[in-house]
């Protein structure tokens, strides 16, 4: 009932304080497939005589995507969430978002770590971009901001635009995804707390146009905070990543 009302009041006001969309369209809608291969920074876990044992996940994962964006005048949905736009500048930017996110993770000793409902904004001022998120769903009550820094170079056909970014995790949302509870600790393995966090973000977008159909390829690297790779569920302090694929516009 709570997230529902939620919902509900985060995009009825894009009625009452919608801003002046008159220089776009009123409508948008496009669909797509993206490829995301990414490595595992998590720990795999087995039995051997009734102990649990860790050991590097090496595994390469790969993630296929479809995408879905539709707008109507300044309200979207995509395939996390969606969202209301307040304004649309070149320059300027500010939107209210609503979004299915987390780090979750599933294991044979520890209980599942869900991903959750976020409800947050993002503004982009020139060169740099904020995203403030909050978990609405009471799963890790936890919070995230990421700042990035980005330049974009157009052509006719071509986009390129470079990201760097530093992002926080406040402890609530760090003690859910990669703490261990008084419960799930034994001699070998210790309860573990950690505190907040900031991972640092470097991202490549690259988008060649041809008519209605955009061809993408993102190459990603994240490296975490010390917090992060502490956790006995966390082998690596970092993580690569590129998404690759295509989105045609319906109209």
């Amino acid at each position: 009932m709570k997230i529902t009302l939620i919902i509900i009041i985060f995009f009825s006001t894009s009625i009452a304080y919608g801003f002046d969309f008159s220089h776009i369209d009123w409508f948008d809608s496009s669909i797509g497939f993206v490829v995301n291969p990414r490595t595992n920074i998590r720990t795999s876990d087995i039995f051997i005589n009734n102990q649990s044992l860790f050991y590097p996940n090496s595994k390469f994962i790969f993630e296929p995507i479809p995408i879905l964006f539709f707008r109507f005048a300044n309200i979207f949905i995509n395939k996390d969430g969606g969202g209301v736009a307040f304004a649309h500048f070149k320059h300027y930017k500010l939107r209210a978002i609503i979004t299915y996110a987390g780090e979750g993770y599933k294991s044979h000793i520890f209980k599942e770590r869900k991903n959750s409902i976020f409800l947050g904004g993002f503004i982009e001022i020139y060169n740099l971009q904020f995203k403030l998120l909050k978990d609405i769903q009471n799963v890790s009550n936890g919070y995230q901001l990421r700042v990035d820094l980005f330049k974009k170079f157009n052509s006719h056909y071509y986009s390129l635009e470079p990201h760097i970014g530093i992002q926080y995790w406040d402890k609530k949302y760090n003690n859910y995804y990669f703490g261990i509870t008084a419960n799930e600790s034994s001699i070998s393995r210790p309860s573990y707390f950690p505190s907040f966090t900031f991972n640092t973000n470097y991202e490549l977008r690259f988008i060649y146009s041809d008519g209605r159909t955009q061809y993408l390829f993102i190459p990603m690297y994240k490296k975490y905070g010390k917090e992060i790779l502490d956790s006995p569920t966390v082998y690596r302090d970092s993580e690569f990543r590129f998404a690759f694929g295509f989105i045609w516009k319906l109209f």
